[in-house]
């Protein structure tokens, strides 16, 4: 099977024939994984996006359990009178 790459947008796009993404179980608006191996490009459905509560997002991004992250405790700072245009009334 062949294809064209096309301008699309800023980008460029390939046409992907109906029959072929209803055999993966594809449609559209669907995610898919690309992956780049030599001259080749593999297209693969996603795996199912599953939401994350905060501690696990916390888990990821610090590499550490919850617990174990510091607290950042905000201190207020008293920086004068306003001066010039930051004067709102």
């Amino acid at each position: 099977m062949r294809a064209t790459i096309r301008k699309w947008g800023n980008g460029q796009g390939i046409q992907i024939p109906k029959s072929l993404l209803e055999e993966m179980g594809v449609k559209e608006n669907s995610r898919v994984e690309l992956t780049r191996q030599d001259d080749c490009i593999q297209i693969k459905k996603a795996s199912p996006w599953r939401h994350r509560i905060l501690e696990e997002r916390l888990r990821a991004f610090y590499g550490k359990d919850i617990t174990e992250i510091e607290r950042v405790v905000e201190t207020e700072y008293d920086w004068g009178k306003p001066k010039g245009s930051e004067n709102l009334r």
